[in-house]
């Protein structure tokens, strides 16, 4: 699965930006540009060829929508936006755009609420979308979305994850809960403060979060924080579950990549993007960390086939020899201070958006 970084209400508190841009030392790695990137012009692009040419498929969007959150599948794209609704695009139906309203299942039909849906994740099964006020919803194997039952006392959701065995697990301001019955039931597995992504990796479930990184190995029971071998001192993944970083987890082949989202960091030389092999027991420093910590509203990274993709506030670049140089292959000038662009895969699809980075 590629990269699947649920929003928390906007694109910044997940996926870390910054607002300030370290300048780039004379040892930064070389862009190369063959040819000139293509222009991001449109309110979604999509690109079948690896970010070589793009096309606009914002046609059929709602003129007033505004993006809250994203998720992917094998086969389609997702967003939450505003009024309580869902936008998905087919990657084998182009040019439509279905647009779904979960005020339609709503249990209360006498609800007056236009609620923004400010999470959508996809387990592999099914696909959750999360509306403010109003609850979570499932929509399992193409069927219609049905509401499930809420943790008490959440109000929004970070992350969810489903393992193997079937069991939920999902992240919010109050720590982490896990449900072993499709969602009827919600145990308090982790409690403290907010947790952001979950990722499956090795047996062992890995949580982040501004305290740094934790990883279960018993189905969510007891949880443990992780630490950085000397070998890779540089994260500081902190002692302190009030640290003020949060570090995000992305699927790496068969690893764990790990990138704290405070770009660029005040202290010079910190290394924020390192890569765990074996469950998160040893980590090394990424040769792309060098680069991509001089730039600014960095929002995604994507691993695949080889390839690595950043999306970051002036647009997305590409490396085809593990960071070693890069090349533009969008370029983007935002329209507000606050705007980034972000990208997902779907299939062999890449998706590019515009949204807020709220910082």
């Amino acid at each position: 699965m590629n990269i699947l970084i649920p929003f928390f209400l906007n694109v910044s508190l997940l996926f870390g930006t910054s607002c300030t841009m370290k300048e780039a030392s004379a040892k930064s790695l070389t862009i190369k540009e063959p040819t000139p990137a293509a222009i991001f012009n449109g309110k979604v692009m999509q690109s079948a060829d690896g970010g070589s040419t793009w096309t606009d498929i914002s046609a059929g969007l709602p003129e007033k929508h505004v993006i809250q959150a994203k998720t992917n599948d094998d086969n389609s794209i997702y967003f939450g936006s505003m009024e309580s609704k869902v936008l998905s695009y087919n990657n084998n139906q182009p040019a439509q755009w279905k647009i779904e309203n979960l005020k339609e299942m709503m249990i209360d039909m006498t609800s007056k609420h236009e609620s923004i849906v400010n999470g959508v994740f996809s387990t592999g099964t099914s696909v959750y979308a999360f509306a403010v006020l109003e609850g979570l919803f499932r929509k399992k194997n193409g069927q219609r979305w049905l509401p499930i039952s809420v943790p008490e006392n959440v109000y929004s959701i970070n992350d969810m994850l489903e393992d193997a065995n079937g069991n939920l697990f999902l992240t919010s301001m109050n720590g982490i809960f896990r449900s072993l019955d499709g969602g009827k039931n919600w145990d308090h597995v982790y409690k403290g403060n907010w947790k952001g992504q979950l990722i499956s990796n090795q047996g062992n479930i890995i949580v982040s979060g501004p305290g740094g990184l934790h990883s279960s190995s018993d189905n969510g029971t007891t949880w443990t924080r992780l630490t950085i071998n000397k070998g890779a001192t540089l994260l500081k993944i902190p002692s302190s579950a009030n640290d003020e970083h949060s570090y995000n987890l992305i699927p790496w082949g068969e690893g764990i990549a790990v990138i704290r989202s405070d770009f660029p960091d005040k202290n010079a030389g910190t290394a924020k993007f390192q890569v765990s092999m074996d469950g998160g027991k040893t980590w090394k420093n990424h040769e792309a960390d060098s680069y991509l910590s001089t730039l600014e509203g960095i929002t995604s990274i994507i691993f695949d086939k080889g390839k690595l993709y950043c999306s970051y506030k002036d647009g997305v670049i590409t490396s085809d020899n593990n960071g070693k140089s890069w090349k533009p292959i969008l370029t983007y000038v935002p329209s507000q201070p606050n705007e980034s662009l972000s990208i997902i895969k779907s299939g062999e699809i890449l998706y590019c958006f515009s949204a807020s980075m709220g910082c």
